[in-house]
């Protein structure tokens, strides 16, 4: 199973960020370096907390302002014509591994919002539930190719 690695100081950033945000959910970007799919996995270096652009159900459903993604890709160098040398760089160094969510009163694990707005495979969701447990998933497509997760065993240190 492929492992994401999580600073502990990380992990509590963004359960102090669900915890002030109920009962909305809130959201971010995780950035960082390694491979998600990989059997070494991927390591968080850096949350971008965003604000929750959902207009009418915040409270189960998050949107991240698109401008922020843009932001963060261009400052990682992710957004250059996407040439070969440009895309193996971004391997190597920290690079948007995904997003993060709460979910105010559910656990931590995709709903079936979640499944059905995990179009973008290789991202990483990690989840914030309820209770301040975290669940870390890759959106990859199932065997019919619709969107679906993996779980991700995550390290907290």
């Amino acid at each position: 199973m492929s492992r994401l690695w999580l600073p502990k100081a990380l992990a509590e950033t963004m359960r102090a960020e669900a915890r002030a945000a109920h009962p909305a959910e809130c959201c971010g970007l995780l950035i960082g370096t390694g491979d998600p799919s990989a059997a070494d996995g991927a390591r968080v270096e850096e949350v971008v907390p965003a604000a929750n652009l959902e207009a009418s159900h915040r409270q189960d459903r998050f949107e991240i302002d698109p401008a922020i993604r843009l932001a963060v890709m261009r400052r990682l160098g992710q957004l250059d014509g996407d040439s070969g040398a440009r895309a193996e760089r971004s391997l190597r160094g920290p690079r948007l591994l995904g997003h993060y969510h709460s979910h105010p009163a559910g656990a931590a694990e995709p709903s079936e919002t979640d499944r059905q707005r995990a179009e973008e495979s290789g991202l990483v969701w990690l989840i914030i539930g309820a209770e301040g447990h975290l669940g870390a998933w890759l959106a990859e497509p199932d065997e019919a190719g619709r969107p679906s997760f993996r779980r991700l065993t995550l390290r907290l240190g």
